[in-house]
């Protein structure tokens, strides 16, 4: 498969191998360009991922190789042929980033219908309350400078 042209659709079909391949995925969404169809020839692929912890902790002796495997067996059952793949864990993430994949994610797969939806109301924030987060972030950023004497 041609990396640059994989579909959504494509990618939602080649999701069924993920019990399988993955039976600690709850759930992947595509996000960034390639979500957003601004793809160019520098894209890479975004993927969120949710995992059940507990299979995890089973599964990998460590979280190195927990990423090793996350990014090798989405790159195989999405045939992507490439090196260039993110991988944001949700259970661990910023809000922000949280907030922006609900906003402009794409589902791929989900374990449990109703999984992304939830994440979205969960995660999405208004404007007023962005506006307030960023000023939070800046401020401790300031103050971590600050300390720094920077």
């Amino acid at each position: 498969m041609n990396n640059q042209n994989t579909d959504i659709k494509t990618l939602q079909k080649l999701s069924q191998k993920i019990p399988e391949k993955m039976p600690y995925i709850k759930m992947v969404i595509l996000f960034g360009s390639r979500a957003r169809g601004d793809i160019n020839d520098k894209s890479d692929w975004d993927f969120a991922i949710l995992c059940d912890r507990e299979i995890v902790a089973k599964t990998f002796k460590n979280k190195v190789s927990g990423w090793f495997a996350y990014s090798v067996n989405l790159n195989e059952i999405f045939d992507l042929k490439t090196e260039r793949i993110d991988i944001i864990d949700l259970n661990s993430c910023s809000d922000f980033i949280a907030h922006y994949i609900a906003r402009d994610g794409v589902l791929i797969y989900e374990k449990n219908e109703g999984e992304f939806e939830h994440f979205k109301q969960e995660k999405l924030k208004t404007e007023k309350e962005m506006k307030k987060a960023v000023n939070i972030m800046r401020n401790k950023v300031e103050n971590f400078l600050i300390k720094r004497g920077v």
